[in-house]
């Protein structure tokens, strides 16, 4: 009896020290072949009270998954779950090699009695994943998708590559988004957006690259904004497709340097130097609104800079440049575009619109530019001017409350430039210094604007391109003195026994309608009258109880009536 009670209590105390052993054993599962939608990969089972989501195991790369447990000695069952329950455990029917059915199906460990890695076997399957090469990976213990069971690098290590901008010679708008594009992306333009670090003065934006060469560009407002651009002289880019996009060699994690915006290296700290611009005008009417300077160092802004009238027709504006910085600029004759120079393509570099800008580079230091001539290349030459004088009879016309203008070639033909002098009786008069040897063009506007310009006729006309005309007049090397000449008319109005009050009423209705009789507020005998449109082309009318308006095209016309002791012509407006 004593000897049976022996041999029980060593079988007891041994299979209690066998219950008491653990071991150390190593999970692995490969889940490349799973989306896991940024979802873990978790490790449960009976060692975890099947917990879905406790047990994360550790990523590997390249889609392995291990995880070491200390388990107890015995045989366990589990399964992978990615995610939890709800989105994606392995699902077995218990009749695989590596599962047994006890309520539900799971994997089985072998019988555990000592520490044990278990085969590194697919999701859901009790075989090993197919691929093409499993020993293939990223093997640089760096990256950050290095693949501990990898043995041959396939070129897929993927590092952390913060890429930085400096904006600094650009402008920048409250509200204005900027991005990177690149291979990572796909050159998606407005996908990687970056974040001003005020700390440094740059923008930055952190994305994953794979190994080796990698190309991308910056730009403001993605690719309908302002967009990096590069001709291929630059050493830091390389075509792709015809375009020229910045390339990066990437083999660990990296910070980029602050690129300048459309340059290889950082932004240049600028030196303030102050460069003062001068124009000659002498050879120009110049505007009543001044001249001005636009350039890169303006943002183009045709008002932002006026110029100073220093003496005899040079005009001067002082503009700090950074040292050695490259600027492109032109003058203007008033406050906008329509008043540009066209600077000579022997001297200017190509604008992109079919023109050309001038340009400069600072030194470093204060610099005076020599005037050059406005629309030349060099100084002006001086070009002898004679006065010449314009008379005009407005006639049976009331004058605009705006003034009688005078339109020509000499004032890039502004209808609000040249106003007349009022010398009484209607009449108009002005004098103007014009080069001599020149054909000059111009014509009479009774107001401020086209729409109330005289009707030149084709007969003491040239051809103004618009399907009218304009008035000529060459000049030679004396002053002149043109002849008076009526509004809308090739000679002086002739007015007889007619009082002037009475001109003011001579035409009614007016505006008048096709179709209708024109009334004479005078009692004459008409002997002719025509009609002549913007084309200088005359039409007879017939007079019969006044003058019939025949179906005409709406707009302003002049009128003459021929009568007994004289004629006399004014303008009617044909609705």
């Amino acid at each position: 009896m004593k000897n049976l009670l022996l041999t029980f209590s060593f079988l007891f105390f041994s299979f209690a020290f066998a219950k008491a052993q653990t071991y150390e054993v190593t999970f692995q599962v490969d889940v490349s072949a799973e989306a896991l939608d940024e979802n873990n990969v978790y490790l449960a089972g009976d060692f975890n009270d099947w917990c879905d989501n406790c047990t994360a195991m550790n990523d590997l790369g390249n889609g392995q998954f291990s995880f070491t447990y200390t388990l107890q000695a015995g045989v366990h069952y589990y399964k992978y779950v990615i995610g939890s329950w709800d989105i994606n455990p392995e699902n077995f029917t218990g009749n695989e090699s590596c599962s047994v059915l006890t309520d539900v199906a799971n994997r089985v460990t072998p019988l555990i009695d000592s520490d044990l890695t278990l085969d590194n076997v697919c999701f859901n399957s009790c075989e090993t994943c197919e691929t093409e090469n499993p020993n293939e990976g990223c093997t640089d213990p760096e990256a950050q998708n290095y693949n501990e069971l990898a043995t041959t690098d396939d070129g897929s290590c993927e590092f952390l590559v913060t890429f930085q901008v400096d904006l600094s010679q650009i402008t920048v708008n409250e509200g204005d988004q900027i991005y990177v594009a690149g291979d990572f992306n796909e050159f998606c333009g407005d996908c990687s957006e970056m974040t001003f670090d005020e700390i440094n003065n740059v923008w930055t934006k952190t994305e994953t690259l794979v190994e080796g060469l990698n190309h991308f560009k910056f730009n403001l407002n993605g690719w309908e904004g302002n967009v990096e651009y590069f001709d291929g002289s630059e050493p830091c880019v390389e075509a792709e497709g015809g375009i020229y996009n910045r390339v990066l060699e990437v083999n660990s994690d990296l910070i980029t340097p602050a690129f300048c915006f459309n340059e290889c290296e950082e932004c240049s700290v600028g030196i303030p130097i102050l460069v003062i611009f001068q124009v000659d005008m002498s050879n120009e009417l110049v505007s009543d609104d001044g001249v001005y300077i636009v350039g890169d160092f303006n943002d183009w802004d045709e008002t932002a800079t006026q110029m100073t009238d220093i003496d005899n027709g040079v005009y001067q504006a002082g503009v700090f440049m950074n040292e050695n910085e490259i600027t492109n600029y032109k003058y203007l004759n008033g406050p906008d575009y329509s008043f540009e120079e066209t600077v000579p393509q022997e001297c200017g570099v190509d604008n992109g619109f079919g023109g050309f800008n001038r340009t400069y580079q600072a030194g470093e230091s204060t610099e005076t530019l020599a005037p050059v001539c406005f629309g030349n290349c060099s100084e002006c030459t001086v070009i002898p001017m004679v006065n010449l004088t314009f008379n005009l009879n407005l006639g049976p016309e009331e004058a605009s409350e705006d003034g009688v203008h005078l339109a020509g070639s000499f004032n890039n033909f502004d209808p609000a430039a040249s106003t007349m002098v009022n010398i009484g009786d209607n009449f108009y008069e002005l004098t103007l210094q014009v080069p001599e040897n020149t054909a000059v063009t111009y014509k009479f506007i009774n107001g401020i604007d086209f729409d109330q310009s005289e009707i030149v006729p084709f007969e003491c006309g040239v051809d103004d391109g618009f399907g009218g005309y304009n008035r000529n007049y060459n000049t030679s090397t004396v002053d002149v003195l043109l002849d008076v000449v009526c509004f809308s008319s090739c000679q002086d109005c002739i007015v007889e026994n007619i009082e002037k009050e009475s001109l003011d009423i001579l035409f009614y209705p007016n505006p008048i309608s096709a179709g209708t009789r024109l009334k004479i507020s005078e009692s004459l005998q008409l002997n002719k009258a025509t009609l002549m449109n913007n084309l200088g082309q005359e039409i007879e009318l017939s007079i019969n109880q006044g003058i019939f308006i025949p179906e005409l095209p709406s707009g302003m016309y002049s009128i003459a009536v021929w009568y007994d002791g004289g004629w006399f012509q004014s303008r009617i407006l044909l609705n």
